[in-house]
């Protein structure tokens, strides 16, 4: 009688660990995949990711793509198995132009950053109190 409980036993408790097992990978709990995004525009991966369960924000940065479309994201990786809820931040473009922190870097920084946008750069040395470095720009930084 006790083998039969104990053969009983044994397997409810295989049983449990395998459906638990299970529900993990289909990701019915615990913590969840951030998917490989597809989308061309950010409202799509706005939506992919908050599907998931994740708390999404939208940053906008220029970018040479244009605008409204998909940069990237940050606070995840796709692939990455991290808690529902947790925040993920979509950057949208806001098409070309002066990116933030343009002002500040060098002159070879600046144009590295705006050549592929297709910003007309025309460069004019002003006196500064940093010199080598970008002092203003037009349309202004950021």
């Amino acid at each position: 009688m006790t083998a039969i409980i104990a053969i009983i036993a044994a397997t409810i408790a295989i049983a449990v660990c395998a459906a638990t097992f299970i529900t993990y990978k289909m990701e019915l709990w615990g913590p969840q995949t951030v998917p490989n995004i597809t989308a061309s525009n950010a409202e799509d991966a706005v939506s992919q990711l908050a599907s998931k369960g994740f708390v999404v924000k939208k940053k906008q940065q220029y970018n040479a793509i244009r605008k409204g479309g998909y940069i990237g994201m940050t606070g995840a990786k796709a692939g990455e198995r991290i808690t529902r809820g947790s925040q993920i931040t979509v950057l949208e473009s806001l098409g070309p132009g002066v990116p933030q922190g343009t002002v500040g870097s060098t002159a070879k920084q600046a144009e590295a950053k705006l050549k592929p946008m297709g910003v007309k750069i025309t460069e004019h040395e002003v006196v500064s109190e940093h010199p080598g470095k970008v002092s203003v720009s037009a349309p202004a930084d950021g």
